[in-house]
């Protein structure tokens, strides 16, 4: 995850 928790949300995709 990247330390923009911001970023996270748009690509929570990414995370599962």
């Amino acid at each position: 995850n990247f330390p923009l928790d911001l970023a996270s949300m748009e690509f929570n995709s990414i995370d599962g």
